[in-house]
């Protein structure tokens, strides 16, 4: 079974907020038990079940290099190396989402690196 955990983006202090005090109610929504805040505060991102090379844990959010070229042409042996892209969770799955050349690539492969995430950057 795979493991449920989050983690929580608060967008005031531009942090992850590992305060013990943030829950999640049953609608979803976020709150700081201690000082009341929560709602448009907090951005939850959930773990996909999945780690990188390095055995780090992969988060919605996160900014994953593939370390592999994708063979576009059998034939040709014509490859090319993804950009850094983004983890998301649309349609039932989690994927990586090139909105630049309009492609959608599985998360499902064991040489990814997680570099960053959407709030920071790259941190490579």
């Amino acid at each position: 079974m795979r493991e449920i955990k989050f983690r929580v983006w608060d967008k005031e202090y531009q942090i992850y907020n590992n305060n013990p005090h943030i829950v999640i109610n049953l609608k979803g929504e976020v709150y700081n038990q201690q000082d009341g805040s929560g709602g448009d505060n907090y951005i939850v991102e959930q773990y996909t079940g999945l780690k990188d090379m390095n055995n780090k844990d992969i988060y919605e959010g996160d900014l994953i290099q593939v370390q592999s070229k994708f063979i576009l042409d059998a034939l040709t042996g014509e490859s090319f190396m993804l950009p850094v892209l983004p983890v998301e969770y649309s349609g039932g799955c989690y994927k990586l989402v090139d909105y630049e050349e309009e492609q959608i690539y599985s998360l499902w492969r064991s040489d990814m690196i997680v570099v960053g995430n959407i709030h920071e950057g790259d941190k490579r």
